[in-house]
Formats: structure tokens, C-alpha cells, sequence
């Protein structure tokens, strides 16, 4: 398949001891299914990072483990009545930042 489809240069590359041979490839596009048997609309939130049209939520584990310990770090000084009334929950790294809300 790779030989048929080629295009362009082919590079051989090694990282942490494995090989790899990337290959850009010209390869025509398959036709849609013109009639489904049926279909799912998805609404992406803050609170769920999204729920089905049939109603199933799907959220993040990770995510929630963050939600609730930024939750705790904001909660914990105020008790404490310590410091400043808010604390500035840690940066998040890129991945998370895009479904944190303060």
C-alpha cells in the first residue's frame, strides 16, 4: 500500500531505541454513508465535557480530581481566615486549562 500511494520523501527516524519510518501518503477520500441508520448530536460543556442526545453524560475523572482539589485550595483559607481570602488554585498544563472554569 505504502509503495502504490507514496508521495514525496520517506524519513527513518529512531527514538528511545525504536524505529520509525514516516511516510506521507496520497490516498483518495471514502465516500459518506448517504443513509445512516441513525445518529447522536453531542453538546460540549463546562460541567459535563459532553452529553449525548440519549441523555449519557461523559465527564473526565481527571478532570473532576482537579475541579474538586482547585476547589479545596480556594475553600481551605477562607476557614483558616489566614493569607487571602481566595487562593490561586496552581497553573494548569495546556490539556486541562481548555475545561477549567474558576
Amino acid at each position: 500500500m505504502v509503495a502504490a500511494h507514496r508521495k514525496g520523501e520517506s524519513d527513518l527516524l529512531c527514538r528511545g531505541g525504536q524505529w520509525y519510518l514516516l511516510v506521507t501518503c496520497d490516498i483518495a477520500e471514502a465516500e459518506g454513508n448517504a443513509h445512516p441508520a441513525g445518529f447522536v448530536g453531542v453538546d460540549l460543556g463546562i460541567v459535563n465535557i459532553a452529553t449525548t442526545s440519549t441523555g449519557k453524560r461523559h465527564s473526565g475523572r481527571r478532570l473532576n480530581r482537579r475541579r474538586e482539589t482547585d476547589r479545596k485550595l480556594r475553600a481551605d483559607p477562607q476557614k483558616k481566615s489566614a493569607g487571602p481570602s481566595h487562593r490561586r488554585p496552581p497553573s494548569l498544563s495546556s490539556p486541562d486549562r481548555r475545561h477549567h472554569r474558576a
